[in-house]
């Protein structure tokens, strides 16, 4: 609808730089000027900020997806933390079952004997 606007405009200008030069003319002829100069800087401001709008839409997910990114790594790191305490733990706990395993061999003939002590005086 503006573009129809603005080309009406534009062959109005047109006609009445035609026809002789009145004041009324003159008046009118700077009036359609203005008109079609509002017109275009409308159209011009609607496209900067259809463009704004375009952009900050891109920008938004851009750092949505910029945040999941950062976010898998992060979780990815921590996982491995975990899985590597894990480890330490297993390992640490298999080194303490062989100890009381061994202790538990060291002093089974000393617990029998006062087992069989006391049962049997």
């Amino acid at each position: 609808m503006e573009n129809q606007k603005l080309e009406e405009l534009k062959f109005e200008t047109q006609y009445i730089e035609d026809e002789k030069s009145s004041p009324l003319l003159i008046i009118r002829k700077k009036e359609l000027e203005i008109s079609r100069n509002i017109l275009e800087a409308k159209k011009k401001a609607e496209q900067i900020v259809a463009d704004a709008r375009r952009k900050a839409t891109e920008l938004k997910e851009e750092s949505r997806e910029k945040g999941l990114e950062e976010g898998k790594l992060i979780y990815e790191e921590e996982m491995e933390k975990a899985k590597n305490e894990a480890q330490k733990i297993r390992s640490t706990s298999k080194k303490e079952i062989g100890f009381l395993e061994n202790k538990c061999k060291e002093n089974m003939p000393k617990a029998l004997k006062k087992i069989i002590e006391i049962i049997i005086p």
